[in-house]
């Protein structure tokens, strides 16, 4: 609730509320302010290299000298993140104008300037500003336009041509081959990882995208169902191996006893009631893999509606713009 009376007070400066974030433009640079495990924290579109130490150190106590409750948090890629603190006692535009020129002032002292190329295609004189690639960044508005009839172009195509079957082909392929490294791992060292076991609804996911499946909310219940499948491959080779190494017994005899222990009569239905656990953390794998599985057509469609109402004018360049247009008219006159 808190989070929405700060947002609508910055609209004054020019800044707008979507979803979870406020964007808007400060003195040149791109800014989305956003609320993370109870704190606020202002991501500025500026290019430091992270591995500059000094630099670093130089940002954070200069934002500290000017502004105690302005605090460096991290770089990442193109955007320099900081933690700020509001509090009830002033206006919200007051306290947050007085943290951006705090940053402003930070940066420009240690020589970082605001993006002065496009964020797609490197190009000087970004006129627009768009949430792009994870942040509020200066871009060209001809790209943006590019890109998303790009995206309509590629939706269209895979409305038109994807297919179920070509995608449940490699969502069984992928699914084979990212199971592979949780069984090595669970055969060997008799432990699970989350991470291995989310490799394979990340793996059955890309493959069923790659090999041109349709993508809807028919995709999301083949890709769960086929990494929900991969238990049962993981499970199929740990006890391959077991078999093998129990018994002196050949391969095939040891595929064809695996394979009748755990899917033939009352074998599956022990295997579903004794191995619960393994389900569990093939969910959890789903969830960290949820980002690649929910991307269907809608999922896109969306994220580029999300885009294309980010766009907005960028003010320097505007000023700038309308600067060498008095000087020419001017000179004409002169």
């Amino acid at each position: 609730m808190r989070a929405k009376l700060i947002y609508a007070s910055l609209t004054p400066l020019g800044f707008f509320r979507m979803k979870n974030m406020c964007l808007g433009s400060y003195k040149g640079y791109g800014v989305m302010l956003y609320r993370s495990n109870c704190h606020y924290f202002v991501k500025i579109s500026a290019s430091v290299d992270r591995k500059n130490k000094l630099l670093l150190k130089s940002i954070a106590r200069k934002a500290k000298e000017l502004c105690r409750r302005v605090i460096f948090n991290q770089c990442s890629g193109d955007f320099i993140i900081f933690l700020i603190r509001f509090n009830r006692r002033s206006p919200y535009a007051d306290q947050f104008r007085a943290y951006m020129d705090a940053i402003v002032n930070t940066l420009e002292q240690n020589g970082v300037s605001p993006p002065a190329t496009c964020g797609i295609c490197g190009r000087s004189s970004p006129e627009s500003f768009c949430f792009f690639n994870m942040g509020y960044r200066p871009v060209h508005r001809s790209c943006i336009i590019r890109a998303l009839d790009q995206a309509w172009q590629q939706i269209e195509q895979n409305k038109a041509n994807g297919s179920y079957l070509t995608g449940l082909l490699g969502a069984l392929l992928g699914m084979l081959l990212g199971a592979l490294p949780a069984a090595l791992v669970l055969v060997f060292f008799d432990y699970m990882s989350f991470l291995l076991f989310a490799l394979v609804p990340l793996a059955a996911s890309l493959a069923y995208t790659k090999f041109n499946g349709r993508t809807d909310l028919l995709s999301i219940l083949i890709n769960i169902s086929v990494s929900l499948a991969g238990v049962f491959v993981i499970q199929y080779l740990y006890s391959v191996v077991s078999l093998l190494e129990q018994y002196n017994i050949t391969l095939g005899d040891a595929l064809d006893l695996a394979l009748q222990l755990l899917f033939v009569g009352e074998g599956l239905s022990y295997f579903i009631r004794s191995n619960g656990y393994l389900f569990s953390v093939m969910f959890c794998g789903i969830l960290i893999s949820w980002g690649s599985i929910r991307a269907t057509n809608s999922f896109f469609l969306k994220n580029m509606e999300t885009l294309e109402s980010s766009l907005r004018p960028n003010p320097v360049y505007t000023l700038n713009a309308a600067s060498d247009n008095g000087a020419d008219a001017a000179g004409t006159e002169g």
